[in-house]
């Protein structure tokens, strides 16, 4: 480490994605120059954090449910004066650094680097700021959240589809040089537990991929469907655990009654709209609160659910949320391709799709499949 940097450099990350955290706090320990000293998992966290720890370093993810952190950045520069905060995000530099930097980042750095390319970066980034004497300031920008619903472009989806592939590209690609660089120095079970963690981002990677060709079919009007009749509860007791890592640290619990009536259905398709709902919820939701999936007889068929305790939908803009080009949060990732997908899928099964809100707080997503 340079000479200009202090012993122990104290740490907080911030990012939704818990096992990206995990990944940064293993290459900044294990260098021996730095202390992850808190976590947070959106911007409003950070700021409680960072007052209660004043660390040294900041990392701070850009695109996070709930406060994201162009919003907790002016906020964290008052919470923690002295602190250095470098963005680290999955986002192209040049969309977001001004930004950034105008609001009091101190540099900007791009997930995806090798663990020796980030720490070597991280090292640079806090060596600077101690020879400028201190965490530079805060300059005044105008407000940098949309007002409105944004409206997507094509460009605009291959951007913010782009951003969150680099998430579990990152995890997997990150874990993997570590295992390769430290395998004999790891004791099993940290072996294994991070083995497992690439396997759980993969499946993440995976559904997305399956959103990028499910939005193109869906919008060329060219969704097959292989409808046979399924009995629910087995259904999802089989898709649940499949399903299970997608939710990352939050509980999925599973909510069935018995003697449901059959369904008409095509089962992958199922799989794929619940996976983008649970996504969706995990998004928006707190990191406490648990996702649940639950099905319920109704007129007809049955009524699959997957409910959260995120922040909700407004009432005028339930129908709209299904469309391809609209994502109504400014801060949270994802394409807002999710919904649109669902709700298509569904439509391809003879059912269709709402939103309601769930009791004691939160968004619960309905989609009514027939029964034969």
């Amino acid at each position: 480490m340079n000479s200009t940097m202090v012993a122990t450099c104290r740490v907080m990350l911030v990012d939704d994605v818990a096992d990206l955290r995990r990944l940064v706090r293993l290459v900044l320990e294990r260098s021996g120059d730095f202390t992850v000293v808190a976590e947070a998992g959106d911007g409003a966290e950070a700021i409680s954090l960072a007052s209660e720890h004043q660390p040294d370093l900041v990392l701070l993810d850009l695109s996070m449910p709930g406060m994201d952190g162009l919003e907790a950045l002016p906020l964290l520069r008052e919470a923690t004066p002295s602190a250095t905060i470098a963005i680290l995000s999955g986002f192209e530099e040049s969309q977001v650094a001004a930004s950034a930097l105008a609001l009091g980042a101190a540099a900007y750095l791009q997930k995806g680097l090798s663990p020796d390319a980030l720490l070597a970066r991280v090292r640079e980034v806090v060596d600077g700021a101690t020879r400028q004497g201190g965490a530079r300031a805060a300059e005044a920008v105008g407000d940098v959240a949309a007002t409105e619903p944004p409206r997507l472009s094509d460009a605009d989806l291959v951007r913010i589809a782009a951003h969150d592939l680099r998430g579990p590209v990152a995890v997997i690609a990150g874990f993997g040089e570590t295992l390769t660089a430290s395998w004999d120095r790891l004791e099993d079970a940290e072996r294994r537990a991070t083995v497992g963690r690439m396997v759980t981002q993969a499946r993440v990677l995976h559904t997305m991929c399956d959103n990028l060709l499910a939005a193109h079919l869906a919008a060329a009007g060219e969704v097959d469907v292989d409808l046979t009749v399924e009995q629910p509860a087995a259904l999802l007791d089989r898709m649940v655990e499949l399903l299970r890592p997608i939710a990352g640290a939050r509980a999925l619990t599973l909510v069935v009654p018995p003697d449901l009536p059959v369904v008409l259905v095509d089962g992958e398709r199922l799989r794929q709209v619940l996976a983008n709902l649970i996504l969706n919820a995990v998004r928006f939701a707190p990191a406490d609160e648990e996702i649940q999936l639950a099905a319920r007889a109704s007129v007809g068929g049955v009524v699959f659910e997957v409910a959260d305790r995120g922040p909700g939908i407004p009432p005028a803009d339930r129908q709209r949320v299904f469309q391809k080009d609209v994502r109504l949060s400014t801060g949270g990732s994802g394409t807002g391709l999710g919904l649109f997908i669902c709700s298509t899928f569904v439509g391809a099964m003879g059912g269709r799709t709402w939103v309601e809100d769930r009791d004691g707080g939160g968004t619960r997503i309905c989609c009514w499949l027939p029964s034969p």
